[in-house]
């Protein structure tokens, strides 16, 4: 292990000649020694690596947007009934009374489409002249129909209609006055219109009922 040169100079205490000064004053400085940090100086490890540079910081990932959720399909069955529309169960019974000669479904699902049409119309006169007694009549007769078919949408809003018609609202079970009656059944028949035009065009693909057939 080598020694310092604060050592060495302590080792050899004799001092330099005039001529040793005046050789020395041509040649390049010495470079002023290092300050050891001990009595003994650490060798110097010339291989040592340099530190690497410090890693980059990962930019955050990010995170991409949830997709909006898909509206959930239309619950069916094996006859392809959608069940939001028509109660299946009625639909089957309807079905069980056809036979291999005739269709009395589709005979009565055309009486049907014909009816409600002619029944709106009837009830918008009705609004027009607001006449609540042929309105809850006319709720009445188009509530049976509908629920005949399995149509429960059109069934429900017809039910509202015929007790509106006779001042009464059964879902809060109080008596409401003419007008209140009157705004609430011009709304009421938007609702039957609106189901009732999806339900035909359902009924209307799967029986392959024509405008001939029924207007």
């Amino acid at each position: 292990m080598s020694l310092s040169l604060a050592e060495s100079d302590r080792s050899h205490p004799l001092q330099s000649s005039p001529t040793d000064n005046l050789t020395n004053r041509h040649k390049s400085p010495s470079p002023a020694p290092a300050v050891p940090s001990s009595n003994v100086s650490q060798p110097v490890n010339n291989n040592r690596t340099s530190p690497s540079p410090p890693s980059p910081r990962h930019a955050p990932a990010v995170v991409p947007d949830e997709p909006e959720p898909k509206p959930e399909p239309r619950a069916e069955n094996e006859l392809g009934v959608p069940e939001d529309i028509i109660d299946m169960e009625i639909f089957r019974q309807i079905l069980d009374l056809d036979d291999d000669e005739t269709e009395f479904s589709r005979e009565m699902t055309m009486a049907y489409i014909t009816q409600a049409a002619e029944t709106f119309k009837k009830m918008d006169k009705s609004l027009a002249t607001k006449d609540l007694a042929d309105l809850s009549h006319l709720g009445h007769y188009l509530k049976g129909s509908s629920a005949a078919i399995g149509i429960y949408h059109v069934q429900a809003a017809c039910e509202k209609i015929q007790h509106l018609g006779q001042l009464r609202d059964e879902e809060k079970a109080v008596d409401v006055t003419p007008d209140v009656a009157l705004k609430q059944i011009t709304e009421l028949i938007q609702v039957a219109k609106e189901q009732n035009t999806v339900a035909e065009a359902w009924l209307r693909e799967y029986y392959k009922i024509t405008a001939e057939e029924a207007p």
